[in-house]
This record gives structure tokens, sequence and C-alpha cells, in this order.
């Protein structure tokens, strides 16, 4: 571990300037970084993030149960057990897929997700 960890290294490398380019010719010659810089990062961020819910979201009785066979029968391993048969379940929740997109290979959807990450770095100042 680093004696610092509050301190990353960060090393910058110029660009490999090669003949041929493309072509697959020439040798690579090892370039040495041009400079070293160290960035704390201690900062601290004033950002409180909301639950989206109250409680963990409960699965399907009939896929709990189908998760509890796959434990038992070794097919997921023992390391992920105690997680999976601690999921919440419910008889209440319908055991279905999610329906998808009728436009699956279409970008139409994408402007309505552009502004996510803006709203995040908004709330979090």
């Amino acid at each position: 571990m680093q004696e610092n960890a509050n301190e990353i290294q960060v090393k910058l490398f110029e660009k490999p300037q090669r003949k041929g380019k493309g072509k697959g010719k020439g040798k690579r010659s090892a370039v040495e970084p041009t400079d070293n810089y160290a960035l704390d990062v201690t900062e601290e961020v004033n950002c409180t993030i909301k639950s989206l819910y109250r409680a963990r979201l409960p699965i399907s009785a009939p896929k709990y149960k189908d998760l509890k066979r796959l434990c038992e029968n070794g097919i997921i391993p023992k390391a992920y057990h105690f997680e999976y048969l601690n999921l919440p379940s419910s008889v209440n929740v319908p055991d279905i897929f999610p329906e998808t997109d009728a436009e699956d290979g279409e970008d139409t959807d994408n402007e309505s997700h552009k502004n996510d990450d803006d709203e995040f770095t908004q709330n979090c100042t």
C-alpha cells in the first residue's frame, strides 16, 4: 500500500511519433515521462445523495426460490450465498421481464439522458 494514500501520482507521457503510421512498420522507442505531478485528493465534497427507495426492493418469490436452488446446487459460488439469500422477496412482486423498447437499435432516447450527469454535479458543490 502507498505510504500516503491521499496522494495520486500522475505521469504524463509524450505521444510517440511513428513513421508510416497505420502500416505496422518501424520500431517503437520507449518514451520518457515529461512531467510528474502529485495531486492532493483530501478535499471533501459537500454532497448528500438522496435515497430513491425507503427500503430494499423485493424480488418475486419464484425468482428467490430459483436463486436459493442455484445456491444449494452449488451453481452460484458460496462467496455470494449470503448476499443472494438475504435479498427480500415478496409474493406480491410479479415475476416478469421488463418490456423492451420498440426501437432497440435506434438512439432516440439519448437526448433525455444527456443531462443526467449535469444534474448530479449541480447538486454536489
